[in-house]
């Protein structure tokens, strides 16, 4: 099907008056639109890794419902990974890919939000937590797909720096006796996971730092490497916890017992 996808789009240049005329047409719209939308985004004066890292953007339509048969999206990128909070959208993994085939923040993170679903609102709000230091470049737009192609309209962005928080001394013994049971390395090669009986560590393969120590069963990672996820509680338990690598941290709870990733790790069906 996709394959198919790909052929209609390359044989629309072969009609030039219908490109022409459709392009026009939706640019309009997508124009016309994109003048009402207002966005703001409020960040602390100094982000900070660890404890204040969170950026808000709030953005509003001060227009008529989008039609459900004109495809349009509100999507917002990040040219590092960090973690979308808020409801109202979905988010997207940087291996993902995007809806009706949108490039629009292709190999980033991002938070999209389906304009034309009946159920949308024209308003919102998406949280952003920043989880590495340096430099960030949050970029927003409307995006149609269309028969001429991808169209953007409103296209903003705007460009961040945080801090890493105070150094922590963390006491690791890399000489450890007690051997794991299992060794495991994630498919990017970025992680190295320890198995033990009853728990489990994650390490950086690079520089060999812990990045997550916790208990669980069958611990393995999500298929991009980004997530990791182990049976919780006693030998009958179907719950599993999830982990978010970059994060360095728990993510939540889900039950087994099996789990299914699809689109670059941005979906988990249990």
């Amino acid at each position: 099907m996709r394959f198919l996808f790909s052929l209609l789009v390359l044989a629309i240049p072969f009609a030039p008056a219908l490109a022409v005329a459709c392009e026009d047409k939706e640019s309009l719209r997508l124009d016309e639109l994109a003048k009402h939308v207002a966005v703001h985004v409020d960040s602390p004066a100094q982000l900070t890794i660890g404890s204040n890292a969170q950026v808000t953007l709030d953005w509003s339509i001060s227009s008529r419902k989008v039609p459900d048969n004109a495809p349009t999206y509100f999507i917002l990128s990040s040219s590092v990974p960090v973690r979308f909070l808020g409801t109202g959208f979905f988010a997207l993994t940087k291996d993902a890919a995007g809806p009706s085939g949108i490039s629009f923040g292709q190999q980033q993170s991002r938070a999209i939000v389906p304009l034309h679903n009946p159920t949308a609102e024209m308003q919102g709000s998406i949280r952003v937590q920043v989880l590495r230091a340096g430099g960030i470049e949050l970029r927003w737009g409307l995006v149609a797909p269309t028969a001429c192609g991808e169209l953007i309209a409103g296209e903003e962005k705007s460009s961040l720096s945080a801090s890493a928080v105070a150094l922590n001394i963390v006491i690791q013994n890399p000489y450890d006796l007690q051997s794991p049971e299992k060794t495991i390395v994630s498919n990017d090669g970025r992680y190295r996971l320890h198995v033990f009986v009853e728990r489990f560590r994650v390490f950086d393969a690079e520089t060999g730092l812990l990045v997550v120590e916790a208990q669980g069963r069958q611990p393995n990672f999500s298929p991009t490497g980004r997530f990791l996820a182990a049976y919780q509680g006693g030998r009958d338990s179907r719950i599993l916890g999830l982990f978010d690598l970059e994060a360095g941290s728990a993510i939540g709870t889900v039950t087994g017992p099996a789990l299914i990733w699809q689109n670059g790790d941005s979906v988990v069906i249990s």
